[in-house]
């Protein structure tokens, strides 16, 4: 996973935390997905997907287009969200087609909700390819403030010409 890279602001670098599932055969061509996710010490997770296309004995494979969205991202309210930041659409015709990528569905990062977002891209011969992506918009847990607590004696008593040290007991 040496291109893999995982970071939180609060926790810093997570990519030791990264998880993956998918089975890449490279003895046999063909397409492959490789799904990855993280979680932080707050719950806080990611998800994105990997496509990885093996080539047979430098034949390329007539292959459809594919689009590769983050399946599933928690944030947090408030937390700034490029919904494109992670979307890869890759044509064997027509090459990257990321910046034609189409986006549709709202979302609110200041309102905690889940919300849906259907990504579509179309190549130059009108084959259309669909996927989503959830975005769950949460309250930060809020870590209590509480006060100290300060235990002083209400009354001291010392004789005169004694020293006072006020946080000696």
């Amino acid at each position: 996973m040496s291109n893999v890279k995982a970071v939180d602001k609060e926790e810093g670098d997570l990519t030791n935390k990264v998880k993956h599932k998918g089975d890449v055969d490279t003895s046999k061509p063909g397409t492959y997905i490789v799904d990855y996710s993280v979680v932080d010490s707050q719950g806080g997770n990611a998800t994105a997907t990997q496509t990885v296309i093996v080539e047979g004995n430098g034949e390329i494979l007539d292959l459809k287009h594919t689009l590769t969205v983050p399946t599933a991202t928690t944030i947090h309210v408030g937390d700034s969200f490029d919904p494109l930041e992670k979307v890869l659409a890759i044509d064997k015709e027509d090459g990257d087609l990321t910046s034609k990528v189409k986006l549709n569905g709202e979302m609110n990062t200041s309102k905690a909700g889940t919300y849906v977002l259907t990504y579509t891209v179309t190549d130059s011969k009108g084959h259309k390819v669909t996927a989503e992506q959830t975005v769950t918009v949460k309250v930060r847990d809020e870590v209590k403030n509480e006060i100290p607590i300060l235990k002083v004696p209400a009354t001291t008593t010392i004789t005169e010409g004694d020293q006072f040290n006020p946080i000696q007991w």
